[in-house]
């Protein structure tokens, strides 16, 4: 993961109040992080910080696609995400069990949003990525044959008559 984050927000000396930012997400971006299935991508990211006098609270919209690999395929595909999200950031020390709350350092003066945004965008993309058929992406043909093929192939006679004993119970 990421130590030094590209998309981060310094909220020391701002006033209380609404901050606008915005972030371009680019492949370098989804580079950082390999563990899910995708590597390239882009997108944009709109955050509105409200500053108050104990706590930060972040109201995040982003969109964008990433590349993934089709699951039944093999084939690249591009995958759309959408989300708006709100995140509590507090100040003190201990490990909060909610998702939405993130707990800083009393003396932190940023906040490094790269590891979130990708936790974030990672929860819109479906767990089994596949060419969508109702968006006229098809998958490849010849795997598809190649794989119902060997679906086919001729059963060990020895396995046959072992099917056999279970279906007679």
């Amino acid at each position: 993961m990421s130590k030094k984050g590209t998309y981060s927000i310094g909220f020391s000396g701002l006033k209380e109040g609404l901050h606008e930012y915005s972030f371009e997400l680019e492949k370098a971006f989804f580079e950082q992080f390999e563990d899910l299935g995708f590597t390239t991508g882009t997108g944009t990211v709109e955050v509105q910080l409200e500053k108050r006098t104990n706590l930060l609270v972040l109201h995040l919209d982003y969109k964008g696609l990433v590349n993934a690999t089709c699951d039944r395929c093999n084939d690249a595909l591009d995958l759309p995400f959408i989300g708006n999200d709100e995140l509590y950031v507090k100040f003190g020390s201990g490990d909060l069990n909610d998702e939405n709350v993130v707990v800083l350092h009393e003396n932190a003066h940023e906040m490094i949003l790269d590891e979130i945004l990708y936790e974030l965008i990672a929860t819109h993309i479906p767990f089994y990525k596949s060419h969508q058929e109702d968006l006229d992406e098809k998958c490849n043909e010849e795997v598809l044959q190649f794989l119902n093929n060997e679906e086919e192939t001729k059963v060990d006679p020895r396995w046959a008559e072992l099917n056999k004993l279970m279906t007679e119970n």
